[in-house]
């Protein structure tokens, strides 16, 4: 059944041990360890720190370049002019040394980048979108946590119903074997009786099986050991506020919230393809430096202004590509937000239905208690046969795995509508 409690087709005992100490940690202490250990709150807290250098990167671009080279040549002969001068004399300028050194520094200063500008933006809003992403990942995280937590307390409370089933079955046999030694009872009901303790045995490897399985998952995604004793599933069936007050704050989910972020990032995207058309101005300075400067200075600057623009028809296609993202990221905000209140609506309908159910299953344990009681009565009396006795150990089982099942599953239904409905886990004990 994936994530939701599964179904619990093995007989258990009627009664459970008194509720002890509770070591086990609270829900809500491996719910914060989950989102620092666990390997996909890692990974999604990567892409945001990705997503914010890329911010940065793009937004550095805005920001004045300073740009430095020095070169070496070795030429096979020097290439040296001689003219001669007012003087009578000749002033002699090298062209090409042997030995040439050439070093420059350029200082370039965007004035107006209107594409550099925009560009920072579709960055920006992709950061926020990875936060937001971020943000469903964590609560697909905590859903994992609690189904885990969940199944844990339940096997746990299977599994002690089941040794006190065990006990319970045990000294039934006792008593038949008693009452055959005596020629009250036959061999089919010791056989029957045998059988019954089997199941119990039955039972209680296969909770033992499943509450190792939800510990060691709860383990690894939280990276805290769990450890006994475990507390009873809680007996909690009071009703849920109406559905009116978990819908309020539908906007502000973490999907619905991811789905609008995305819409801001396809209009960034959109503005910055399109900003492939509009003109960047600049300023250049360089400064450079030679022993080949023939005639002219060793040491020379220059000053400039650059106005660039640039016409490309691939650009307005992306552009279109980009507006049609737009649109789809529109029509999948719709769809989330469509979702959510499905999914809302659901969680609590789900929960008023497992209350209900929850309550016949505790009516109904109660009930098979009672009637276990008067059959091992009338049987020990003789007024009742084995098959009576056996019969009513199978339904008390049945119907304490039931009750288990019915609060486990209502008290995980609990945390899934907090889930959907954005708000903070309560602890299950």
């Amino acid at each position: 059944m994936g994530r939701r409690i599964p179904s619990i087709a093995i007989a258990c005992a009627l009664l459970c041990t008194p509720k002890g100490a509770a070591a086990l940690e609270p829900l809500t202490r491996y719910l914060e360890a989950g989102r620092s250990h666990a390997a996909e709150a890692r990974e999604a807290a990567a892409t945001v720190a990705a997503r914010q250098a890329d911010t940065r990167a793009e937004r550095a671009g805005l920001f004045p370049a300073l740009e430095a080279s020095a070169g070496y040549t070795r030429n096979q002969y020097d290439i040296v002019a001689r003219i001669p001068n007012a003087a009578g004399g000749f002033d002699e300028a090298t062209f090409t040394p042997r030995n040439q050194l050439d070093a420059s520094v350029t200082l370039t200063v965007p004035l107006l980048d209107l594409g550099a500008i925009r560009r920072t933006q579709s960055a920006r809003a992709t950061l926020q979108a990875a936060a937001r992403d971020r943000s469903v990942a964590l609560v697909d995280l905590d859903d994992r946590i609690v189904a885990a937590y969940t199944n844990l307390i339940a096997y746990e409370a299977l599994s002690r119903s089941a040794e006190g089933g065990l006990d319970a079955a045990r000294a039934n046999l006792e008593v038949v074997r008693a009452r055959e030694s005596g020629g009250l009872a036959s061999d089919l009901d010791v056989r029957r009786a045998t059988a019954q303790v089997a199941a119990a045995e039955q039972t209680i490897a296969e909770a033992a099986l499943r509450k190792r399985s939800a510990a060691r998952e709860l383990e690894a995604i939280t990276g805290i050991a769990v450890s006994d004793p475990i507390p009873a599933p809680p007996a909690d069936l009071r009703a849920e506020a109406a559905l009116p007050t978990w819908l309020d704050g539908l906007e502000g989910t973490d999907e619905v919230a991811s789905a609008r972020t995305k819409i801001r990032v396809a209009e960034a995207n959109l503005r910055a393809r399109r900003s492939v058309f509009l003109p960047l101005l600049s300023a250049r300075a360089t400064e450079r430096l030679t022993n080949a400067a023939g005639f002219g200075e060793p040491a020379q600057w220059a000053v400039g202004v650059t106005l660039t623009a640039r016409f490309d028809v691939q650009a307005i296609h992306r552009a279109r590509a980009e507006r049609a993202n737009v649109m789809a990221s529109e029509a999948r905000y719709d769809l989330a937000k469509r979702s959510k209140r499905l999914e809302i609506e659901d969680a609590h309908d789900r929960v008023e239905s497992l209350r209900v159910r929850a309550v016949a299953a505790a009516a109904e344990a109660d009930a098979n208690r009672a009637a276990l009681a008067v059959a091992q009565a009338r049987y020990e009396g003789g007024t009742a046969t084995q098959l009576e006795v056996v019969q009513a150990l199978r339904d008390g089982f049945v119907a304490e795995a039931g009750r288990i099942q019915a609060t486990s599953e209502l008290s995980y239904a609990r945390a899934q509508l907090r889930l959907a409905a954005g708000r903070a886990v309560e602890d299950l004990r």
